[in-house]
């Protein structure tokens, strides 16, 4: 157990557990108590955000950076904050898309895990 220095509450390590195939099948979110699915919820969401939004920087990033070199119009009609703006974007909308997407995900499958309990 982890703890932090805020918070003297235990918190499990967001392990990654395996299925019958030997192949990985979610983090702590996929099993544990209702609190500590719903605590790592989040840390799975952002870590889903941050895999695509960091795939999204690299590739406007490097097409911003060839705009610039190569076209004339892009280099002069843009300004530092216009270019900026066109790097960081992607990596802003595909992080909160997907860590929502991740985030209704798991509840769905905690909803759909708590309705099973209810009604065997």
């Amino acid at each position: 157990a982890v703890s932090t220095a805020q918070d003297s509450t235990p918190r499990p390590r967001l392990e990654q557990s395996r299925g019958q195939d030997g192949t990985a099948c979610g983090g702590m979110a996929e099993g544990g108590t209702q609190e500590e699915r719903s605590r790592n919820a989040g840390a799975e969401a952002v870590e889903t955000g941050l895999r695509s939004g960091l795939l999204a920087l690299g590739v406007s990033s490097v097409c911003v950076g060839l705009a610039n070199q190569f076209w004339p119009g892009f280099r002069n009609g843009l300004n530092v904050s216009g270019k900026t703006a066109l790097v960081v974007t992607p990596f802003f909308f595909y992080f909160f898309l997907d860590a929502e997407h991740k985030l209704n995900d798991l509840r769905k499958k905690n909803y759909a895990r708590m309705r099973s309990k209810d009604h065997p």
